[in-house]
């Protein structure tokens, strides 16, 4: 439903009803409302004789959507031909769950369009805030049941973020130039948990109330041993002993190993002494365009960036830790070789014994980037030039794209998911 009220009163109302079968029946389908609203405040009287302002428009709007984004009929199971002992049969896919239904977000925002000089400066700024329930997960689950995950319903989420664009038109002679620029911050953390309990996903992300979406979870290195006797450790008895690795008979940690903070104190560096060590989502990204044009020749630069999010540098992680045989980085020629050593960078061995090479804030880097993201240059070829080949028009263009990146990330790309 749209209506408009002497141009400046706006209304848009819609109603979806949607139906999956990827759900069960009795939650197969959904009912997701919308209704935004706008106000054309340049067009009332004392603003009419403003000529400089060609639009001021302020919006608000409310509206919920459905996610069912899940395995084709997600909730049962389904059969897959498999080989046994005996002979050719089957075996159940997946695990079912009747109780799947739809992910839901309730998000409402307000916005404020502006424009002046007739079209040559446009700012638009907008608020939101998203809130998610029931989101849509492949959950993990026992090795027991024979399967690795069960998809489901888990948790809430909440979104939080400002967004801002400034277009410009700059030059309008013969020569021309345009630019776009937008700034964009989001936050996020989680709202809900069953039971309030953290969720592990993966190797070293966390999921945990109160925090954002993905944090990575792991231990915090504060250097490396540089000789055997550096790793003292005071047992409640007074006497001394060392911190060991796993257990209180595990390995200590000798010369050349990392030092790890033993966060409850035990003397055992295990999974108990993992923190967050660092956020994966940027504190805001944004992208700026610039388009230069003279007669028929046009270029178009494109930049991107984002700022404050944390890298694990998994490819670097996995390199040092030589699992399997292949080149270490240049960065391993600082190692520690030998006692008295003074580095910040542990020794290296095959299949890394003390785990040295564990997911840790050693491996956590700097995210953020610039990056020319893209370079258009084309030329359109004369009408005159067109109609002798029975052409309408003709345009010849080159373009780059990721030319050139600033960033501390060591790895190939800091956009790596």
């Amino acid at each position: 439903v749209h209506y408009s009220l002497l141009d400046r009163y706006m209304l848009t109302a819609t109603m979806r009803y949607d139906g999956s079968s990827n759900f069960a029946r009795g939650n197969r389908w959904g009912a997701f409302p919308s209704a935004a609203l706008a106000w054309r405040i340049n067009k009332e009287n004392f603003l009419k004789e403003v000529e400089w302002l060609s639009n001021l428009k302020l919006r608000a709007g409310y509206g919920v959507v459905g996610n069912s984004n899940v395995a084709s009929f997600a909730y049962t199971s389904i059969l897959n031909n498999t080989e046994t002992i005996w002979g050719s049969g089957q075996a159940l896919s997946r695990l079912p769950n009747e109780g799947l239904t739809w992910e839901t977000t309730k998000s409402f925002n307000i916005g404020l369009d502006l424009s002046f000089f007739k079209g040559r400066v446009v700012f638009n700024a907008d608020a939101y805030v998203k809130k998610t329930k029931d989101l849509l997960f492949d959950f993990p689950v026992s090795y027991y049941t024979g399967f690795s995950a069960v998809p489901r319903n888990y948790g809430s989420v909440e979104n939080k973020g400002l967004e801002f664009l400034l277009e410009t038109v700059n030059l309008t002679g013969r020569f021309k130039w345009k630019t776009s620029f937008n700034i964009s911050m989001n936050r996020n953390k989680i709202t809900e948990l069953p039971n309030n309990e953290d969720i592990i996903i993966g190797n070293f992300s966390l999921g945990r109330v109160g925090e954002p979406m993905g944090v990575f979870y792991a231990h915090r290195a504060l250097g490396v041993y540089s000789k055997d006797e550096d790793n003292v450790y005071i047992l409640p008895n007074g006497q001394k002993d060392q911190i060991r690795k796993g257990a209180s008979t595990g390995d200590p940690f000798k010369g050349g190993d990392m030092i790890w903070e033993d966060i409850d104190g035990n003397g055992v560096i295990d999974d108990n002494d993992r923190v967050i060590i660092g956020d994966p989502n940027p504190k805001f990204i944004g992208g700026m365009s610039n388009t230069f044009s003279y007669k028929g020749i046009s270029l178009n630069i494109m930049m991107q960036w984002s700022y404050g999010n944390k890298v694990m540098n998994e490819f670097r992680r996995t390199r040092n830790a030589m699992r399997t045989t292949g080149n270490l980085g240049q960065d391993a020629l600082a190692r520690w070789k030998a006692q008295g050593d003074i580095t910040n960078f542990p020794m290296i061995r095959y299949q890394d014994k003390m785990e040295n090479f564990r997911p840790s804030s050693f491996n956590m880097e700097d995210g953020s980037f610039l990056r020319i993201k893209e370079v258009t240059l084309s030329y359109n070829i004369p009408r005159k030039w067109c109609k002798k080949a029975f052409l309408k028009s003709a345009n010849v263009y080159i373009s780059g794209t990721n030319l050139l990146t600033w960033s501390k990330y060591s790895g190939y790309d800091p956009e790596v998911n």
